[in-house]
């Protein structure tokens, strides 16, 4: 598509809401599918750690 402003590709016919409403759901799910494998694997880490230093006392 062309845009000659932004305020076109803003609203991009009336359906801009839908649009970037799009784009964000789907940038927030993008960063979770990221962030929460990380999260769970420094909470695993720090499980074991833990663990790991009860068998030594």
């Amino acid at each position: 598509m062309y845009f000659t402003s932004i305020s076109e590709l803003w609203h991009m016919a009336g359906h801009g809401s839908y649009v970037w409403a799009a784009y964000g759901a789907s940038l927030i799910v993008l960063g979770a599918s990221l962030l929460m494998p990380a999260r769970a694997y420094r909470r695993q880490l720090r499980m074991i750690k833990a663990q790991s230093n009860s068998i030594d006392d």
